[in-house]
């Protein structure tokens, strides 16, 4: 349960990048929130994150999944990309 309230995120985690071993993984999140009235609830929160080894130093990461998390962010404000079906299963190739 405490590792799930880092990955399905809160609005309190959203902008912030998470970094949480648990399970021998290391776990680097970065979660988003959308607001916005054509959402379920008015609003979309997703977070980008990798998987790592437990051992695995993954600071050269961090930049990665933030840039990707705002990436993303900004595909689904501009073109819908995450909740579209017909681009939504294209987000398994990423």
């Amino acid at each position: 349960d405490a590792l799930s309230d880092h990955l399905i995120s809160s609005p309190d985690l959203c902008g912030r990048l998470v970094s949480v071993a648990a399970f021998g993984l290391r776990f680097v999140g970065h979660a988003e929130l959308l607001l916005d009235p054509r959402y379920q609830r008015n609003q979309l929160i997703f977070n980008t994150c990798f998987v790592f080894e437990a051992g695995t130093d993954a600071s050269a990461y961090t930049p990665l999944v933030s840039k990707l998390a705002a990436n993303l962010r900004n595909l689904e404000t501009e073109h819908f990309f995450l909740t579209s079906p017909s681009t939504r299963e294209n987000i398994q190739l990423l």
